[in-house]
C-alpha cells in the first residue's frame, strides 16, 4: 500500500527537472520544465554547473514557461547560473516566469 510520501515521491519523479539547451541566431535558449524544488534539483546540479562554465560568449535567454513548481532551492540554482553569466558579461535575460518564480528570483 502506497502512502502519501510514496505518492509525492513518485509525482515529484515524473516531474524532474529538465534543461534542454538550443543555440540560435541570436543566442542560446536554456528551457527549464519540470519541478525545480529541494527534492529534484540535485537531477540538473551538474548539467546548470556545466552551462555557468561553458565557453559561450553569447547571449543566453533562460526560459522558465514549462517550470510547473519552483521553490527556493529550484531559484537558487537559476539565480547561480544567471550570476556566473553576468561575472561573465553574458547578456542573460529571463522569460515565461511565474510571478511567484519571479519573486523567487528577486530574493
Amino acid at each position: 500500500m502506497l502512502g502519501k510520501a510514496d505518492h509525492e515521491e513518485k509525482q515529484e519523479v515524473a516531474e524532474a527537472p529538465r534543461v534542454d539547451v538550443e543555440d540560435t541566431a541570436e543566442g542560446m535558449v536554456a528551457r527549464l520544465s519540470g519541478h525545480w524544488t529541494t527534492r529534484t534539483i540535485a537531477g540538473v546540479d551538474k548539467e546548470m554547473r556545466d552551462l555557468e562554465a561553458s565557453s559561450t560568449t553569447l547571449p543566453m535567454i533562460v526560459d522558465l514557461g514549462a517550470v510547473d513548481r519552483i521553490d527556493t532551492a529550484g531559484a537558487w540554482v537559476i539565480e547561480r547560473l544567471i550570476a556566473a553569466n553576468r561575472r561573465r558579461d553574458i547578456e542573460t535575460s529571463v522569460e515565461g516566469a511565474t510571478k511567484s518564480a519571479e519573486i523567487l528570483l528577486g530574493a
